[in-house]
Parts: structure tokens; C-alpha cells; sequence
């Protein structure tokens, strides 16, 4: 991961942010803060495909919804059918080493259902956002807000959101 953020709140700036902001005896804290809102803030910029230096190459929201549908769901779907086709893994005469009981493909196919719901929830949500002219795919307003008033209970900066 490329770090390139923590210089930013080294010494120096931190005396001059101090000074802006009235920080006083609070510097340590609020370099802190800082820092763990910026960890925060990389780990989504490493993970989401955008226009930014570092991270996944970019893509758009609908292409991203596009490749959910066909990637995962359409074969997903077609995997987790099959898997409750009990007759079709039936192996007599022979036993074979490798057999899965049907309940470890019932649990295989629980499995393929809770991913195909949530590649159905993201895929709608990519869709929906690909639709809306306020919203770009590479600047999310997540990463417009000012993490100074920020409440304590906002999950883009790392607290709780219960």
C-alpha cells in the first residue's frame, strides 16, 4: 500500500494547522485523527476501482454493474439450481473420494445465494448511481465531506455507525 499521506501531518504542518485551527495542546490528538481518517480513506480508494494514482484501474458504474450480472450472478444462479439436482450427482455403482453429500451442497448453494444477494444489492446500487448526474464514479461525495465536523458515529472515518 502507498502512504504517501502521513508526511502531510509531520511537524511543521502540524504547527501551521495548529495555528489555523487552535489546536493548542490538542496537536498529538488531532495528528491522530488525522491519520486514522486517512487510512480510512486510502483503504477505500485501494479497493475501488477509480481515476486515482493508486487502487484498482478504473471502471465505470455501469460497467461494474454490468460485469456483476455477468460474471457472478448469471453463473451463480445456474451453479446453485444445479447443486440441488440430486439425481444428476447420484455415483452408484462407483463411489468416488471426491463425492459431496447433499448436505455440503446444500451448504454450498446457501452459500452461492448469500453471494448472488449481495452481487444483486451492489449490482443495483452500481446501476442506480450510474444513472444519477450528481455522482461521479471516481470522487464519491463520501471523500467531499470535511473530516473536522465529522460526527464520531460516521463509518467513512472509521466510528461506529450503530
Amino acid at each position: 500500500m502507498y502512504l504517501p499521506w502521513p508526511e502531510m501531518f509531520g511537524d511543521a504542518a502540524m504547527r501551521k494547522l495548529s495555528g489555523h485551527l487552535g489546536l493548542d495542546d490538542k496537536v498529538e490528538a488531532a495528528r491522530r485523527d488525522f491519520l486514522a481518517v486517512g487510512k480510512r480513506i486510502r483503504a477505500i480508494i485501494d479497493a475501488t476501482p477509480s481515476s486515482f494514482d493508486h487502487g484498482p484501474d478504473d471502471m465505470s458504474l455501469s460497467k461494474r454493474a454490468r460485469w456483476l450480472q455477468q460474471q457472478i450472478l448469471n453463473p451463480v444462479e445456474a451453479l446453485r439450481d444445479a447443486l440441488a439436482d440430486d439425481p444428476k450427482f447420484a455415483q452408484y455403482p462407483e463411489n468416488h473420494t471426491s463425492a459431496l453429500a447433499a448436505d455440503e451442497r446444500y451448504s454450498l448453494a446457501e452459500s452461492l445465494a448469500r453471494l448472488e444477494r449481495f452481487a444483486t444489492d451492489l449490482r443495483d446500487d452500481l446501476a442506480a448511481r450510474s444513472e444519477s448526474r450528481h455522482l461521479s464514479h471516481n470522487c464519491q461525495t463520501a471523500f467531499k465531506r470535511d473530516p473536522l465536523s465529522a460526527s464520531k458515529r460516521d463509518p467513512l472515518f472509521g466510528y461506529d455507525a450503530g
